[in-house]
């Protein structure tokens, strides 16, 4: 439940790119329940691929 309550945080930006379909081929579903994602906005960019 906590990796999912995360996914709340994630950057509006990644959020927008994932709905019009720019996010990476490796991001997937499981692949983002699974990320550890930092605090930060910017560091959690470079940790999913954007």
């Amino acid at each position: 439940m906590a990796r999912l309550f995360l996914l709340f945080w994630v950057a509006p930006k990644i959020v927008e790119e994932i709905v019009v379909g720019r996010q990476p081929q490796t991001l997937t579903a499981k692949a983002l329940l699974k990320a550890d994602l930092p605090m930060d906005y910017s560091d959690r960019r470079a940790a999913l691929g954007f």
